[in-house]
């Protein structure tokens, strides 16, 4: 059975299930109603792939899951090849279809799928590889940099990271998201080679401890992998190197504050918590974060004046996170609007105040100046909608707060009066109210 993979999909986009010849992974978003009278686990995920869905997404967020073990897609692969190889041949699957801005999961799950429906069977190096790919895409694979950058996820994300960065970070700034296709497509076909190799490498028998090799060193010695790919990872992995001990230095100082919200989806209080971390870094913290920090965490990352380029601050969260907590990035991003818009009128009146004196100091024209400069660098800003049937009275006309990249991400570009120790006071703020007024039915705080 011939498969292609293609990575056409959005994050968290809503598929329709049983689609002829189309094998979803990964992504899908299969309705909670679908699992509905099921409690056991390997029942729910034998019911999502019933559906053309190899995906945990909606699984995880489960009641009946709670307490179960987490499959991502690569030990849904593993754990249930057989009921996804009978799908595949009655629904004539020719093409396993991933979302784009791809991770590791979807990648490995697809190809362990591409090539294990064209043998009928899994290559010996899948449960290994799945075991990995678990503990990655539940942030539960934590190791010291030096350790990271020599293991397996470490090198493939490297190569990945590398070879699409400058593109994937121009596509997302511009949130063209359907260029990602194509380069994703682009990036798979080069990082496949390398997991072909290791499976060969497994499969004729030759000892290979996934965990504890030394990736780095087995694919720099290797003559089969292209000088290309070797060039992508050492130049990630210097990358991920770097950010990482940033990261690490960053976020000692981060403070971390639990609230309350009620999941849409089952209608339970649980418990999430917002990261608030000051780095010149912002975007790349925020990510480093979600792995760190594990799922419903929210990052707030102050970049300020100094940051290295592009938003000013993020507050960010994944998509898997956003369709659980709901609606609070919406009000996240209203609570910085309506700060944004106050301290705008506190220029404002300033500015009237010095502009009105007879005769300025030298110190007071120079502050004068400084407040108009800022005043016309958010005039110049263009008019980005937060979100779709927001109150005008929440918003302001002119960028910095948007809602943006499917509700995950509140950024302020180029410019905001906000300071650090405002933005920390108007998150905490906004945590600690959240917290107070969302109870569970016993009147007590906290997950049931």
């Amino acid at each position: 059975m011939e498969i292609s993979i293609n990575a056409c999909l959005k994050k968290g986009e809503v598929v329709e299930p049983n689609k002829e010849g189309i094998l979803v992974v990964d992504t899908g978003a299969l309705p909670i109603s679908t699992f509905d009278g099921l409690s056991n686990s390997d029942d729910i995920y034998r019911k999502s792939i019933e559906n053309g869905h190899v995906d945990h997404h909606t699984v995880d967020m489960l009641p009946a899951m709670e307490k179960q073990p987490k499959k991502c897609a690569t030990q849904m692969v593993v754990d249930y090849f057989d009921d996804i190889l009978k799908y595949c041949k009655e629904h004539n699957v020719t093409e396993v279809q991933i979302h784009n801005d791809s991770d590791i999961d979807a990648i490995k799950a697809a190809w362990l799928l591409q090539k294990g429906l064209k043998d009928e069977k899994l290559p010996k190096c899948a449960e290994q590889m799945a075991q990995i790919v678990n503990k990655v895409d539940y942030a539960e694979y934590r190791k010291p940099v030096d350790e990271y950058v020599t293991s397996f996820p470490g090198c493939v994300e490297a190569i990945y990271g590398a070879s699409g960065g400058e593109k994937a970070a121009d596509i997302k700034s511009r949130q063209a998201w359907g260029e990602f296709a194509e380069l994703d497509n682009k990036i798979i076909k080069e990082i496949l080679p390398v997991y072909d190799i290791i499976a060969e490498r497994m499969d004729n028998d030759i000892p290979f401890d996934l965990d504890k090799r030394d990736i780095r060193a087995f694919i720099e010695e290797n003559s089969h992998i292209d000088q290309k790919v070797k060039d992508y990872m050492r130049k990630g992995l210097e990358q991920t190197a770097q950010a990482q001990k940033q990261f690490e230095q960053d976020i000692a100082k981060a403070k971390v504050v639990k609230f309350n919200f009620n999941n849409p989806k089952t209608n339970r209080t649980e418990t999430a918590q917002m990261v608030i971390v000051s780095s010149k870094d912002p975007l790349t913290t925020t990510n480093l974060g979600y792995a760190h920090f594990g799922k419903n965490t929210i990052m707030a990352v102050y970049g300020g004046v100094e940051r290295k380029c592009g938003d000013m601050y993020d507050i960010g969260i994944t998509p898997e996170a956003a369709d659980a907590l709901g609606m609070v990035m919406k009000d996240i991003c209203i609570a910085m609007n309506k700060n944004e818009a106050s301290k705008r009128q506190q220029v404002e009146r300033i500015c009237e105040g010095l502009a009105q004196l007879p005769v300025r100091t030298p110190k007071e024209e120079q502050k004068l100046s400084g407040l108009r400069k800022s005043l016309d660098e958010l005039e110049k800003m263009g008019t980005r909608l937060a979100f779709e049937g927001a109150d005008k009275l929440d918003l302001i006309d002119k960028d910095p707060s948007p809602l943006v990249a499917g509700n995950t991400l509140v950024p302020a570009s180029r410019h905001s009066l906000i300071t650090e120790d405002t933005f920390n006071k108007i998150l905490t703020n906004w945590a600690n109210k959240t917290r107070t007024n969302t109870l569970t039915k016993d009147n007590s705080i906290g997950p049931r």
